[in-house]
């Protein structure tokens, strides 16, 4: 059981680790300032319907960069700690079938979402 708290304890903080510097919350906040800024070239009426389609143009391309970068980040992040559970399972150090129940149990999950909305906010520009 001590085995198994120390794998997930160190599969977590190896996911907030590999956010962090990754920096996914600044690039998913860059996805929102991008977002409400096509929006607003949308609703501005000075500009024409060329610059407008010109401009949402560059927006679009800069939101699917990004979102190739999260998505990249985010499988990173998160499968790391699978790898590296599932090869501790494979050295028959950890009962993966424990930590998978413990992880997908409903405690965990809440705690987790509590963690990372604090991550989110303490993160700057939070």
């Amino acid at each position: 059981m001590i085995v198994e708290l120390l794998s997930i304890g160190l599969s977590l903080a190896l996911v907030i680790g590999l956010m962090a510097y990754l920096n996914l919350v600044g690039q998913c906040k860059q996805v929102l300032l991008l977002t409400k800024q096509a929006g607003a070239i949308g609703q501005d009426s000075q500009l024409s319907d060329l610059a407008k389609e010109q401009q949402t143009q560059q927006v679009a391309k800069q939101l699917m960069k990004l979102f190739g970068q999260v998505l990249l980040g985010s499988m990173l992040a998160f499968g790391s700690p699978v790898l590296l559970v599932w090869g501790l399972g494979a050295l028959q150090l950890v009962d993966t079938a424990l930590v998978i129940e413990w992880v997908s149990s409903v405690s965990f999950v809440i705690g987790f979402s509590v963690l990372m909305i604090v991550f989110w906010l303490r993160s700057p520009n939070g």
